[in-house]
């Protein structure tokens, strides 16, 4: 009796793992989680449960939200473009030729993106390429919204600070008016810095571009930047992480909305440099 349920038991654990090994991945699809994410989009396994996807397969994990699993490794939530709402208009005309569609009615990333384009396209954004990427944002939003409003005007003729559609213009890029409290000031983004700009501004041109921007400045270079900030009673500020943005360089504020005074660096300057065009490249360069 013993030994029948000694054999019963030794065959219910193969069983068990028989079973396992068909539900879960190929090695060879284990093995590609694990790799760079820098190349996520070449590994069908990254968003889909297996690398071999096909009809008579679910293509992902039970009760998993398609357009969500961007999130998965792209934290952007509350750091990108809002999404998970009801938009109040429709997003496109019937004879669009690259409408952008909803999920559950709501926006959602593959509102905007695309991951399977016939095209690749930069930030794989639907109806692309674009000469200016803004051209995708003009699908929801009209362009004459915001022709009248300018962002970097934040004070009225008293001084105080303006409204815009009945709410204060600081809200255009911050989440609420920011807290002054000298160095420890709360400044909290509706998105990335970059994207906030983005809005209005297109990106740099691509060698400059790509040499500073979200890069993390090399110790020397720290070093030359926190020696400027203490003789030119100035600040950079960066990312979280240390890292480079927009607003390390440029001070989009009006003169007169910033209290403390090294933040203040750049205020109403030609192209809003924190230091003259001349002088900025040497602020975080050493170039003896």
């Amino acid at each position: 009796m013993k030994g029948k349920v000694t054999v019963l038991f030794l065959l219910l654990v193969a069983s068990i793992i028989v079973a396992g090994l068909l539900v879960c991945d190929t090695p060879a699809d284990a093995s590609a989680k694990n790799r760079n994410r820098k190349k996520a989009h070449r590994e069908c396994v990254v968003c889909h449960i297996s690398n071999t996807p096909g009809a008579d397969v679910s293509l992902f994990p039970e009760g998993a939200e398609p357009s969500l699993v961007c999130l998965d490794c792209h934290n952007y939530t509350n750091s990108h473009h809002p999404i998970g709402f009801v938009p109040d208009r429709p997003l496109f005309s019937e004879d669009d030729e690259n409408p952008l569609p909803l999920y559950n009615n709501e926006i959602r990333c593959l509102t905007c993106h695309q991951i399977h384009p016939e095209n690749r396209t930069r930030k794989l954004l639907r109806g692309g390429p674009y000469a200016d990427r803004r051209e995708i944002c003009m699908k929801c939003h009209y362009d004459e919204q915001y022709a009248a409003i300018d962002p970097h005007v934040m004070l009225d003729s008293n001084y105080q600070i303006k409204e815009v559609n009945g709410a204060p213009v600081c809200v255009i890029c911050h989440t609420a008016v920011p807290e002054q409290e000298g160095v420890a000031s709360k400044v909290n983004f509706k998105a990335e810095i970059a994207f906030l700009c983005w809005r209005c501004h297109p990106p740099m041109p691509d060698t400059f571009f790509k040499q500073h921007f979200l890069v993390r400045p090399s110790l020397s270079t720290l070093e030359v930047m926190r020696r400027t900030e203490s003789e030119k009673g100035i600040s950079f500020p960066l990312l979280n992480r240390g890292r480079v943005t927009c607003s390390t360089c440029h001070n989009p504020h009006q003169k007169g909305v910033i209290e403390f005074g090294p933040a203040r660096a750049g205020e109403d300057e030609h192209d809003k440099l924190r230091m003259p065009p001349n002088e900025i490249c040497s602020g975080c360069h050493d170039r003896k």
